[in-house]
Parts: structure tokens; C-alpha cells; sequence
């Protein structure tokens, strides 16, 4: 009977955490940053690739 309770109750509480993640409802506004770029033409120097293979020369003479 109590394992029955307790399983009822979590799948309540995950329901309800999930419809609140689901809805954006919180206690609390996220913090707000102002003047951040939207898009990489709005601020072209911030791109970088992590995917090039870069060329580094360990050899001596």
C-alpha cells in the first residue's frame, strides 16, 4: 500500500516538474543580458570553429 503511495506521488511530482519546465513557470526570472548579439552578423569576430584540423610544425631544422 505504501510503495503504491509513494509511486503515485513521484509520477506527480515528475508530472508536475515536467508541465512547469514545459510551461517556463518558476519561482524566480532568469537573469536578463542585455546588448548580446543575435545573430554572427551582428558580431562576426565571436566566430570561431572548433572543427578546423590545424597544422602544427613540431619538427627541428
Amino acid at each position: 500500500m505504501l510503495m503504491n503511495v509513494h509511486k503515485v506521488l513521484g509520477i506527480g511530482l515528475l508530472g508536475a516538474m515536467l508541465a512547469f519546465n514545459y510551461f517556463g513557470l518558476t519561482m524566480t526570472q532568469p537573469d536578463r543580458v542585455s546588448n548580446v548579439p543575435k545573430t554572427i552578423r551582428q558580431n562576426p569576430g565571436s566566430y570561431r570553429s572548433h572543427y578546423q584540423t590545424h597544422y602544427v610544425h613540431l619538427g627541428g631544422k
